[in-house]
């Protein structure tokens, strides 16, 4: 027997702008969510939410959400196609000028350096001979050689220009390459 054939068992209620709105006021200028009724550890005028991996994540009828995404709900009414994307790569800035639809793909992009990136730098790696740096970017699931330099901060001139130019406004800007 499944659960959804269970008798007395309501089905999970799909969030709705109304009913966000109903149980939390957003302010869209500084991203907080505020309880506007009590509900479990929820107080009224508190912040509402808790943070896990670095998002905000906020539980309404037993269901729970990330702030990012109840932000693009409040605001626009539905949900968002795929992702939420944190503009500044900060991940509970769920301020709404912070806040961009996203596909998974261009999530990517936005992205920082891995825990194995010895340079520091997205797309940037340190060359066979040991005052060189080479400077790559993959496109369509193809890496791009972008060259071979001599000083970091050339390839990194060269990663940003070849960001721009693929990636667009999902770039990521040369400080926080």
């Amino acid at each position: 027997m499944s659960i959804n054939s269970l008798p007395n068992i309501p089905k999970a209620r799909q969030m709705t702008q109304e009913r966000l709105k109903e149980v939390l006021h957003y302010n869209p200028d500084i991203g907080d969510f505020v309880g506007k009724i009590k509900s479990g550890k929820r107080t009224v005028g508190k912040k509402a939410g808790t943070i896990s991996n670095g998002y905000r994540l906020i539980c309404i009828d037993y269901t729970i959400y990330r702030a990012s995404r109840l932000a693009w709900l409040w605001m626009t009414g539905s949900w968002p196609d795929n992702l939420v994307d944190h503009i500044n790569c900060i991940r509970d800035d769920d301020r709404w000028c912070n806040l961009r639809a996203a596909t998974y793909q261009e999530n990517a992009r936005n992205k920082k350096p891995g825990k194995r990136n010895k340079t520091g730098k997205v797309g940037v790696a340190i060359g066979e001979k040991a005052d060189t740096w080479i400077a790559h970017i993959t496109v369509d699931s193809k890496t791009q050689n972008l060259g071979c330099f001599e000083v970091i901060g050339d390839a990194v001139e060269a990663r940003c220009a070849a960001e721009k130019h693929y990636f667009g406004e999902f770039a990521r800007r040369a400080s926080n390459a």
